[in-house]
């Protein structure tokens, strides 16, 4: 079967109590050459290199989607940058959250290596709202047994307080790696190829077989996977340790989906002015002068980027 076939048009959806049910047991474990179509989804070592994110949009700015991938694919890959995977990848970002009940804000930095190894450090904050925990899913509390019950119950008193808790995590002392227990945990960021159809067929194929999660089983739901390879992409550009060049293909693979949408206006939640795409319900607006992520945003979440560079130990700010 063709990659076209497989990425095939989605549908929105709800999640299942099944799916629901998975995530909270993931969770619970531990905290033109040929051109690729992937069909519209619905929804250093010594060096340091900096970033300053833009404030304003270049003059003639590109107005299609095709022309802000490409232009802001050739942004990335202009980009100077310390000898490849050397280093770590410093980020700094807010991510909110907005439920029914509460919105949060989570201010994050971020430094990690080439295999996902350093100190991811957060403050979490209250914006409004109050913080209830989630319902367990019906057909999920029928196969527990009513000593896993009370154990629920029993942590869903404190469960706001663990929310706004102040968290550091140290690798591997505290947890394995930054990233997780997902589909790019084993990811081999020195191997990614720089050919965007290359790239884009292996990071669909991954989360076919499971080659880069640790047991091996990741593989999504077939009407989910244009999904998770987009927000792949987007993970990627944001954190990962990665050269001008692979980035530059992680841009072009994004110009691979159907049904993009360009931003009229982009303006992150900051009132920074960038280039915006829409794609499946997922809004990404990159600094025109760096290439650099300045927010992303779906229903629910926002995440804002404040400052990025490559930093040659954990702890050193660009």
């Amino acid at each position: 079967m063709k990659l076209e076939d497989r990425l095939s048009p989605l549908q929105p959806h709800e999640p299942t109590d099944e799916e629901i049910a998975r995530l909270l047991t993931i969770a619970d474990r531990r905290t033109r050459r040929r051109r690729t179509r992937i069909a519209g989804i619905a929804v250093a070592a010594t060096a340091t290199a900096s970033i300053t994110f833009a404030a304003l949009p270049s003059e003639q700015a590109p107005t299609t989607v095709a022309a802000i991938l490409t232009s802001t694919a050739q942004t990335a890959a202009e980009q100077d940058a310390p000898a490849p995977w050397t280093g770590y990848r410093y980020l700094e970002s807010i991510d909110r959250r907005e439920t029914a009940t509460h919105t949060i804000e989570a201010t994050e930095r971020w430094w990690s290596d080439s295999e996902w190894q350093g100190r991811r450090t957060t403050t979490t904050k209250l914006v409004s709202g109050t913080i209830t925990a989630p319902e367990i899913p019906r057909k999920a509390r029928e196969r527990m047994t009513p000593e896993q019950l009370a154990q629920w119950e029993a942590s869903r008193r404190g469960y706001a307080q663990s929310v706004l808790k102040p968290r550091e995590f140290n690798t591997p002392e505290d947890i394995p790696n930054l990233y997780g227990d997902a589909g790019l945990a084993k990811v081999p960021l020195n191997e990614l190829p720089t050919d965007p159809d290359a790239l884009g067929k292996l990071l669909f194929q991954a989360h076919e077989d499971g080659r880069w999660s640790p047991g091996g089983g990741w593989d999504p739901a077939a009407d989910r996977a244009a999904y998770q390879v987009l927000r792949d992409i987007v993970l990627l550009l944001a954190r990962a340790n990665v050269t001008p060049d692979q980035r530059a293909a992680l841009i072009t693979v994004l110009s691979h989906y159907d049904g993009a949408t360009p931003l009229p206006e982009a303006v992150d939640r900051r009132g920074r002015s960038g280039r915006g795409v829409t794609i499946g319900g997922v809004t990404i607006i990159f600094d025109p002068d760096t290439s650099e992520l300045l927010e992303w945003s779906e229903r629910g979440q926002t995440e804002t980027f404040l400052a990025a560079g490559r930093v040659t130990r954990i702890g050193e700010l660009p």
